[in-house]
């Protein structure tokens, strides 16, 4: 990531969704929805 050297790497979308939900924020996201486009992404991309 140009904005971050050094960084490990993208964090997952549902981590964030679960963090801003323990702080109490709404996102309006479905976590149901967001692991399945994870495991789709996972698919195209080969891996588990």
């Amino acid at each position: 990531c140009p904005y971050a050297p050094g960084a490990a790497g993208n964090v997952a979308t549902e981590a964030v969704h679960d963090r801003l939900r323990a702080l109490g924020f709404e996102t309006g996201l479905e976590r149901a929805v967001l692991e399945r486009a994870a495991q789709m992404a996972q698919a195209m991309r080969g891996s588990s």
